[in-house]
């Protein structure tokens, strides 16, 4: 019954991302406090916010050679 109250005003993507953090982790004692903590702390995977930095960077990266092809277009 929690689970539900968990999904209904949570959303699915956030339990998700939160099982996500749980199963990332080795030797949890009480998977259900685990879970329930870091969904009301709002914790975040290491992992999945790595994973954002580098699209973040990789979107940059693709920002600037853009603006360098355009600039040498300008010129030509």
């Amino acid at each position: 019954m929690q689970a539900i109250t968990l999904i209904q005003g949570h959303g699915y993507k956030y339990i998700s991302e939160k099982i996500g953090i749980l199963l990332e982790q080795k030797n949890i004692k009480n998977p259900s406090g685990f879970l329930i903590e870091a969904i009301e702390k709002d914790w975040k995977s290491s992992s999945l916010e790595q994973k954002r930095l580098e699209k973040k960077k990789n979107e940059n990266n693709r920002k600037e050679e853009a603006k360098k092809l355009l600039i040498e277009k300008e010129k030509k």
